[in-house]
């Protein structure tokens, strides 16, 4: 979902004043000069808020652009339907570093495919590649890649007892972008504004770090702030909760990542083969 601009103004509000007052936290413990730490802390407020508002703010307009994009992705795949049989096969070809091996299964060297774009795939489509599949040596796994799957395909996908990978219309086009090659009815488009950023440093750390987790980290962060007010030794439950408190911004930012899937990027999976 894109953020409106008053979503993404509370947030860099909310987020400037968590680390001000993670600050103001630190700075009281060692300047007993409340004015100046009152000052410093709005001050640091005021700072925050402007660098992350108009960071976020890009990232909204980004996210702007990136609709345009999709316009884009929905002309290319509106195209291929104009395909002939041939140019379709040349296109897979070029696009995915395959060869054909039977009607709309094309293999390279570390996968079978099972491809069609100019219609979402059915339980037909899944039957027909499940028994070429099964009446091959099995030592390479099966991919439907397509512009979609209907219930009827997700249905036996997820009864089926072999592990097949799927991948959508928005998971081809980025590879359209990487790769530069568009259906050959279609003008190049490579626009810089519309490359795609791949962030392929993210760890599965930062990956885990989602706004579901912001309450846990917050209430256990301002939790042990709170007590290290009351109890000696305080420096040690400060530390923890300035880190919990820290891990619960980081909850916050959006990290423009879904992580609920492992597989790999159709651009990955075709360089594993290109690398060969």
């Amino acid at each position: 979902m894109i953020k409106n601009k008053f979503a993404v103004l509370f947030d860099s509000f909310f987020i400037s004043l968590l680390i001000s007052f993670i600050f103001y936290i630190w700075l009281s413990k060692y300047i007993k000069n409340a004015f100046f730490c009152y000052f410093s802390c709005i001050l640091i407020l005021i700072l925050l808020f402007v660098a992350i508002f108009n960071n976020s703010l890009k990232k909204y307009n980004i996210k702007k652009i990136n609709i345009k994009d999709i316009k884009f992705s929905s002309i290319c795949f509106n195209s291929l339907i104009n395909l002939n049989e041939n140019e379709l096969k040349e296109f897979y070809k070029n696009l995915f570093n395959v060869k054909e091996v039977n009607k709309n299964v094309y293999t390279n060297n570390n996968n079978y495919f099972y491809i069609n774009l100019q219609r979402h795939l059915t339980d037909n489509d899944f039957l027909i590649a499940n028994q070429f599949y099964l009446e091959t040596d099995k030592n390479l796994p099966l991919i439907f890649i397509s512009i979609g799957f209907t219930q009827e395909f997700n249905n036996l996908l997820s009864i089926s007892t072999n592990n097949y990978k799927t991948y959508e219309s928005v998971d081809v086009y980025n590879l359209m972008k990487i790769k530069n090659i568009y259906p050959p009815n279609i003008k190049n488009f490579n626009d810089d504004n519309f490359k795609i950023k791949l962030n392929k440093t993210k760890t599965k750390f930062l990956n885990s770090l989602t706004k579901n987790k912001f309450k846990n980290f917050f209430l256990s962060g301002l939790s042990l702030i709170f007590i290290s007010i009351f109890i000696p030794y305080s420096i040690y439950y400060q530390i923890f909760g300035t880190i919990f408190l820290i891990l619960s911004i980081i909850c916050l930012f959006d990290k423009s990542k879904n992580s609920k899937s492992e597989k790999l990027t159709l651009d990955s999976l075709i360089k594993k083969d290109a690398d060969k």
